[in-house]
């Protein structure tokens, strides 16, 4: 990535009310946190991702079963909370952390990448 895409990467970040971003496409990847004297502290109560383990498709849980967790649910760390199915197998989603779930990002049967967070937990 040649330095007039960062720089209008970065011009782009300041324009907004972002702190942080990573950029890729293809090989090109970079990331920016913008540290300002005086910025805002983060919260005190940080919000925990719930990340995917494997590139699949995403459901709540098994076919044929009920949802297992809601917006605003209180969980228990390694409550299920879904499973990502590549296909070839399926791999169980857990809890991190206790907490409650304050935002799901994906819906049943969304395609989702390695990394890409799925939901949030306020611990």
């Amino acid at each position: 990535m040649d330095t007039q895409a960062v720089e209008k990467i970065l011009q782009w970040v300041r324009s907004t009310d972002l702190a942080e971003i990573s950029y890729r496409r293809g090989e090109d990847a970079v990331a920016l946190r913008l540290e300002e004297a005086g910025a805002p502290a983060a919260p005190a109560y940080p919000m925990i991702p719930v990340t995917s383990p494997e590139v699949g498709i995403f459901h709540f849980n098994m076919l044929g079963k009920p949802r297992k967790v809601e917006k605003g649910a209180e969980i228990q760390k390694d409550h299920p909370l879904g499973i990502v199915d590549t296909g070839a197998s399926q791999h169980p989603i857990k809890a991190p952390a206790s907490g409650r779930v304050v935002s799901i990002l994906v819906d049943e049967g969304d395609a989702v990448q390695y990394g890409q967070p799925l939901l949030f937990i306020e611990p």
